[in-house]
């Protein structure tokens, strides 16, 4: 109310348009995470476990835990945007091959877009010929960005 304390209500209708849910499920506040179910989605997410095994897993901490596998791929999403923090996709790639000091190449488009990219281990080299050792990303399979891509290898 303006000018007041509290809240007015007004019933306009009177007639509920619905049943009432048989459960919580699919109900955001009722299937939000715990910080504990948050770290155990984090440390999933580290070792590849699946979404769906995720969900089982906290299913089987928690027998009525209304949590659907859209919160757990947001939660996953929450936790590698965490890692990532301002970076792009791109530019964290980037970031982590220098870090593990994988051999890369990139060529740009302009001075922001990104064109193609090369990287390999330098372990993979050793296994050429048996192995996939390296990966180009290329913008489209022209023989110039073919001859680039063997180049770098």
């Amino acid at each position: 109310m303006h000018g007041g304390e509290g809240w007015m209500v007004m019933l306009i209708c009177g007639i509920h348009n619905h049943e009432l849910a048989k459960t919580l499920v699919g109900h955001p506040y009722a299937g939000r995470l715990t910080n504990d179910e948050k770290n155990i989605i984090a440390d999933m997410t580290k070792s590849n476990v699946k979404p769906r095994n995720i969900l089982l897993t906290l299913k089987e901490h928690n027998a009525n835990s209304c949590t659907t596998i859209k919160q757990i791929y947001n939660a996953r999403s929450a936790y590698c945007s965490s890692i990532r923090g301002d970076d792009t996709e791109m530019q964290h790639l980037m970031r982590l091959l220098e870090r593990d000091q994988y051999i890369h190449w990139h060529r740009l488009k302009d001075e922001v877009v990104g064109h193609d990219l090369f990287c390999c281990h330098p372990d993979a080299v050793k296994l050429w010929m048996t192995f996939s050792v390296g990966f180009a990303y290329l913008k489209g399979v022209h023989v110039n960005n073919l001859v680039w891509a063997l180049e770098r290898f």
